[in-house]
């Protein structure tokens, strides 16, 4: 035991044993990107190297297996990432197979979500904004300190939105200058 140190890793809801070792970092960054974690999971079995996917679009669907990652101490842990796996690899080192893996938080959301949409002239900011995030199944929880100021804002005109989320939000943001 390393001072009680806790690992958890859950993908797709069944937790891999404790006793497996991992390697992994994560990066958060306030930009519009995913936040990353990439992940070595060392000695999985044949059939979960094979079980696990890689986040893709198959006939509209989003698809891809989803890695959790709790750790702290026994007593004391946190999940402290979630994501999709971006991309994945498996190599022979020595005796050990390492199964290589960066992970993307929000990636297919980020990435695949198209949103089309017609709004009314008068139709606030947040409302706007509010209908994109629930397109790529967000909530926009963490919107709340500038509620106030996004629902004094309206469109004049109709506004219609077309195409990928992730762009649609950007072009909001551009044009109120945040």
């Amino acid at each position: 035991q390393l001072f009680d140190r806790y690992i958890e890793v859950q993908i797709d809801n069944i937790i891999l044993p404790k006793e497996l070792r991992y390697k992994f970092d994560i990066s958060k960054s306030l930009l519009p990107e995913p936040n990353i974690c990439n992940i070595d999971i060392y000695n999985l079995s044949p059939d979960r190297r094979g079980s696990i996917k890689k986040a893709t679009i198959i006939d509209s669907q989003k698809s891809g297996s989803i890695i959790s990652i709790k750790a702290g101490y026994k007593n004391l842990y946190e999940q402290i990432f979630i994501g999709e796996i971006v991309n994945i690899s498996h190599e022979k080192q020595d005796a050990d197979i390492i199964s290589k893996m960066k992970l993307g938080d929000g990636f297919s959301a980020i990435n695949f979500t198209e949103i089309e949409k017609a709004f009314k002239a008068g139709v606030s900011l947040k409302q706007v904004i509010s209908d994109v995030y629930g397109s790529m199944g967000l909530s926009g929880k963490n919107t709340s300190t500038v509620d106030n100021d996004l629902s004094s804002k309206k469109f004049d005109t109709s506004y219609v939105i077309s195409g990928k989320a992730k762009l649609t939000l950007d072009d909001i943001s551009k044009q109120i200058n945040a």
